[in-house]
């Protein structure tokens, strides 16, 4: 089982950052919620992104920690560049952050996404994805 209140709480802070500003939206390539802004504006949501999800991974290519995190860095296929977060990763489902600075240096995405442990059903999979995207509003 995994705590759905802790999860919503997370994802309801990093929305709130962006609430008329930046709109998220959905990822259907990685089932995410995404937002991009500005790189005039990665110091501030950076610093959100660490504060409510708590447990920074290191850099995308070479996560540490628990198998879940680095099964995330690679079916993300992040670079090293980019970096990974964690509300976290040992739990049944866990949200990630994916910090996804774009190549040409004038943008940069947040994608979030649940992580959940190969033991849940499907079901519950699927509440959570309905979950994610209603937290976030896409």
């Amino acid at each position: 089982m995994y705590d759905a209140a802790s999860l919503k709480i997370i994802c309801m802070a990093l929305a709130d950052k962006d609430a008329g500003v930046h709109p998220w939206q959905w990822d259907d390539r990685f089932d995410a919620a995404l937002v991009s802004f500005p790189a005039a504006h990665a110091f501030a949501r950076r610093g959100a992104a660490e504060t409510a999800l708590l447990q920074p991974m290191g850099r995308a290519h070479d996560p540490p920690g628990p198998e879940t995190a680095r099964r995330v860095a690679t079916d993300l296929g992040l670079r090293p560049e980019q970096r990974l977060y964690f509300s976290d990763p040992a739990q049944p489902a866990a949200l990630f952050g994916a910090w996804w600075p774009w190549g040409n240096g004038q943008t940069v995405s947040l994608r979030v996404g649940v992580a959940a442990a190969d033991h849940l059903s499907d079901g519950e999979l699927a509440a959570l994805a309905a979950d994610l995207k209603s937290w976030f509003g896409v």
